[in-house]
């Protein structure tokens, strides 16, 4: 897969934040959506639907160049979203300070794409939470405000320091606003508009199929799903760490396979690998692992 590229100007010197991805890593973005990767859990009427969609995952994830960490964040964005739908579903807008007929309408729309398996209907999703000051403590680190302009627009202002998949249509993100840490919906502009800047993409140890960037809010508009932000958010976090545990079981799954085939097509002291007694216990650790 080709690395990904960034370009801050254009010819003229203007800025456009230009984040290129390679066709093989957009192709890997249909394939998952036609596969119904995100939509199995969300749509499908069958039994043990999680099984089926694990496996599958299984299957896909070792061999798709870090496309999971997008489809992870985008399971979690629409679990998520989901379920602060369900809250306000039967929610009338007297009383209530976030929903109304049109909050219901963007939040159905966002589900229903980023569940969508039609490639060109198909959203990603990001998530803002890390910022500058790092660490495990995300309500006390979090200095990205929101603010509601004359215009009833909530726009967010701050700096997210570890952005993955910048290349994603929307992202969940968390900001200071009103006095509380809250939960918010944000669509990425499609032309450089100067609302979010790439201050640079991350020059990274491993993942480097998957494009990082630090960026600073100047503006964003974002949609108000919950007060309470870290409560919220939590359905986007139990996903994304099952879908860790799935991309682990993958590579060891793929890394077994890999093993194996190479024990039987190499041969030393006159047999194939895979018939030497000390190799044979390599070979099942390794799949017992996998197994277990």
């Amino acid at each position: 897969m080709d690395p990904h590229t960034y370009n801050r100007l254009d010819g003229w010197g203007g800025r456009v934040d230009e984040v290129n991805t390679c066709t093989a890593w957009k192709e890997l973005h249909n394939i998952a959506s036609e596969e119904g990767l995100v939509a199995i859990r969300h749509h499908s009427s069958m039994e043990l639907k999680e099984v089926w969609q694990t496996v599958k995952l299984i299957l896909f994830n070792a061999v798709s160049g870090m496309v999971s960490c997008p489809l992870a964040m985008t399971d979690g964005a629409a679990t998520t979203l989901t379920k602060i739908l369900q809250k306000h579903q039967n929610c009338g807008n007297d009383g209530c300070s976030i929903c109304s007929k049109e909050w219901k309408n963007v939040i159905s729309t966002a589900i229903s794409n980023l569940t969508s398996e039609e490639p060109d209907r198909f959203w990603t999703s990001g998530q803002w939470m890390t910022e500058r000051a790092g660490g495990s403590d995300v309500t006390a680190s979090t200095e990205t405000t929101a603010i509601r302009g004359e215009d009833g627009v909530i726009r967010l202002f701050g700096n997210k320091f570890y952005t993955s998949a910048i290349d994603c249509d929307v992202s969940l993100a968390l900001a200071r606003y009103e006095g509380q840490l809250a939960l918010f919906l944000v669509h990425l502009p499609k032309e450089y508009d100067g609302t979010v800047q790439v201050e640079r993409l991350k020059d990274k140890l491993g993942t480097r199929q998957l494009p990082t960037a630090e960026l600073t809010l100047n503006g964003l508009p974002g949609i108000l799903l919950a007060e309470k932000g870290i409560a919220n958010i939590i359905p986007m976090l139990q996903v994304t760490r099952l879908y860790n545990a799935i991309s682990a079981t993958s590579y060891v799954r793929h890394v077994s396979y890999l093993a194996q085939n190479f024990a039987k097509n190499r041969s030393a002291f006159g047999a194939p690998l895979n018939q030497l007694p000390l190799h044979k216990v390599s070979l099942a650790k390794l799949e017992t692992a996998y197994r277990a």
